[in-house]
């Protein structure tokens, strides 16, 4: 192992109420949109925003975007969705952009409590494996690039307010699940492995993601415990 680092991150639910954060005027007026949170889906909405004419503002707290994540592994996946997700993000990206690292699956190794293997295989990939962080080939460094490449303005290390922005891009409100993670590199073959087993991981499962010598391992609750 040459580095490592360990993470906690939250699962959340969105405020899907339509009131909860009123339209400043200036968006009604069609002034400076202001997005709050530089992660993929504030990112995305900058880059549509500023390629339809739009002058865009991304207000992030932090001093450049990743957030926490400095190289973790995550899955891009083609589920629910009918459209494949790595076109999809080449299409936020645009031609000129080059995509971030991926490496498609497809194949996954199920593990039960017994410890018995169920490997799923498909010939379509059912998702990508990349990595998150500031880095140009990773998912946070490519999006920032290509926002800053038609026009997006960043404003780093400030906080800002719901009330006072157009688009609230910073997670959900409620949290539905918890994951820690280690991750760094290691000398394994590449592969999506998944235990579901409730001495190892009560209430969610276990998980080892491994690429090109990078690897996550982590462990996620997803159901309340008491």
């Amino acid at each position: 192992v040459c580095s490592s680092d360990l993470s906690r991150n939250s699962v959340t639910e969105p405020d899907r109420s339509p009131s909860a954060h009123p339209t400043p005027a200036s968006t009604q007026h069609g002034g400076t949109v202001t997005v709050l949170g530089a992660g993929p889906s504030g990112l995305a909405a900058a880059i549509t925003l500023a390629r339809a004419g739009r002058s865009v503002r991304v207000i992030e707290q932090r001093s450049d975007v990743g957030g926490r994540y400095d190289g973790n592994l995550q899955m891009l996946t083609n589920y629910p969705d009918d459209l494949d997700a790595l076109a999809e993000l080449a299409d936020i990206l645009g031609t000129e952009h080059p995509l971030p690292d991926t490496w498609p699956q497809y194949r996954a190794d199920l593990y039960g409590p017994s410890g018995n293997l169920s490997r799923v295989k498909s010939e379509l990939p059912f998702g990508y494996m990349l990595q998150r962080g500031p880095d140009a080939t990773a998912l946070d460094g490519a999006l920032r690039d290509a926002a800053t490449s038609v026009g997006v303005e960043f404003q780093f290390g400030e906080r800002g307010h719901p009330a006072d922005v157009d688009i609230v891009a910073t997670g959900g409100r409620r949290v539905q699940g918890v994951a820690r993670e280690w991750y760094g590199s290691v000398d394994l073959p590449d592969g999506f492995h998944v235990r579901f087993d409730a001495r190892v991981c009560p209430g969610g499962y276990g998980y080892l993601l491994v690429a090109d010598g990078r690897a996550v391992l982590g462990a996620a609750v997803v159901r309340e415990q008491k």
